[in-house]
């Protein structure tokens, strides 16, 4: 979280700076390996929890190659879930209906993906056969959230934030966590139909003010 505190400073000043307005000599290949690096690395890891299975592998590439070993394990409640929801990701865009373009496809997906989850009883751990295979659901398939949001909040340490492991990181999230909201604001301009631009550096700096306020309350950058 300390980290997080003065990895949020360092984007704040570079914004002040006028740092960000570096990011439009940036070729789009570079905007297009960014997002389809990230997609990659997202789609490595939360293949697992559409298949309800817990990987062994860490990183992307690992992940990635025990993915067809553990397609064969899935635990077909909760790919069921995942399945429908991907469904309406991807289907209810393309639909041409009025009410279709009214209706966020995120939100369908919580208002069909929670009842399923409560038919399927994964607030309590239990065990069901399918095809002569036997499997376990419970909470753990779940997204766990404190009782009470006050539970949620920590405060950063700073006692050990001059040190080199602590510096090393704060330069890295500052700058990946820069370089990626730059790409990003340029990767959305450029799907804009009346081909506006956005002000980089002002978006930076919501970006370390966001950043600032999450990690000084516990959060994530």
């Amino acid at each position: 979280l300390a980290v997080g505190v003065v990895a949020a400073v360092l984007q704040v000043v570079l914004a002040l700076a006028r740092a960000a307005s570096v990011g439009t000599a940036m070729s789009p290949s570079v905007v297009h390996g960014m997002l389809a690096a990230i997609g990659v690395i997202i789609i490595s890891k939360q293949s697992y929890t559409a298949l309800g299975v817990q990987p062994t592998a860490k990183e992307p590439l690992e992940l990635l190659l025990e993915l067809p070993r553990s397609m064969r394990h899935a635990n077909p409640e909760v790919l069921a879930i995942a399945l429908v929801s991907l469904a309406i990701l991807f289907l209810l865009p393309r639909i041409k209906a009025r009410w279709a373009r009214m209706v966020p496809a995120p939100m369908l997906v919580l208002a069909i993906a929670v009842p399923m989850a409560l038919w399927f009883d994964l607030d309590h751990s239990h065990t069901y056969s399918f095809l002569s295979s036997e499997f376990s659901v419970g909470p753990q398939y779940l997204v766990q959230l404190p009782g009470n949001l006050l539970d949620a909040v920590a405060l950063p340490d700073f006692s050990v934030i001059l040190s080199p492991v602590s510096l090393k990181y704060v330069v890295m999230f500052a700058l990946v966590g820069s370089i990626e909201s730059t790409l990003s604001v340029i990767a959305v301009d450029s799907m804009d139909p009346r081909k506006r631009t956005s002000n980089l550096n002002r978006d930076l700096l919501a970006t370390g003010i966001g950043n600032l306020v999450s990690s000084l309350i516990g959060g994530l950058p």
